[in-house]
């Protein structure tokens, strides 16, 4: 019993002491605080009057500044709208109708310019285009006259095609009617000459053709000629 009462005292008298230890604690920290305020309102003060010092200086700059500008201006009479002479502004008047008429000038003659070279881009055009057209007309020219030609001698060569057609049943008609009519009167002294030799040159003879015609055909064509002559005299 003794000693847990003694215990008790040792704890009780650790409570009071640490109880006094924390309000020494708060006592302290409540006199920096008012330290602290009592810093803050010194300082808040000296800015206050520091803010009323510059504002007073300014004060008095702008009033002397201000004063410095009314003598100024009263020194050389500002602010002062002077009517030019009448020189000058003939002068003035002359420079600014002699830059308009520049002005102008220059873009009269830019537009003259323009409009020349687009003249002369239409007239390239034009002549490129005539040029294309008489190559195009020639061109059409030249095939037609080609095309004209070749039917001049397609019709030609059908032409004597059928001339020589016709001239050739001729002459084997009549070479018929001579062997029919007049046998009697062949001699024995020409050369046998066979039926196509006959029509073949017969046919060279009548068509016009420049190979040239055997002799013996030609004496045969010359006496079956006359001898056709002959029967038809009789």
């Amino acid at each position: 019993m003794d000693r847990h009462i003694g215990e008790m005292e040792s704890r009780a008298s650790e409570v009071m002491m640490e109880r006094a230890a924390w309000n020494q604690h708060i006592n302290e920290c409540m006199s920096q605080e008012m330290d602290d305020m009592q810093q803050k309102r010194l300082r808040a003060k000296e800015n206050s009057h520091f803010l009323e010092q510059q504002i007073h200086l300014y004060e008095n700059k702008k009033r002397d500044q201000r004063k410095e500008d009314i003598v100024a201006a009263s020194a050389h009479e500002f602010p002062k709208f002077a009517e030019p002479a009448e020189s000058e502004k003939k002068d003035f008047v002359h420079g600014q109708q002699a830059r308009m008429r520049a002005d102008l000038d220059d873009q009269v003659r830019t537009n003259a310019t323009l409009r020349n070279l687009a003249k002369q881009r239409e007239r390239a055009l034009e002549l490129n285009q005539l040029e294309a057209n008489r190559q195009e007309m020639a061109m059409l020219r030249n095939a037609e006259r080609a095309k004209r030609a070749y039917d001049r001698e397609a019709l030609a060569t059908a032409w004597n095609s059928e001339i020589r057609m016709k001239n050739v049943w001729k002459a084997i008609d009549n070479h018929n009617k001579v062997g029919s009519h007049v046998p009697q009167v062949l001699s024995t002294d020409d050369p046998p000459m066979s039926r196509g030799s006959s029509v073949l040159s017969a046919g060279r003879i009548m068509t016009g053709s420049s190979r040239k015609v055997p002799l013996g055909a030609s004496s045969s064509l010359t006496k079956i000629e006359s001898r056709l002559s002959t029967g038809r005299k009789l």
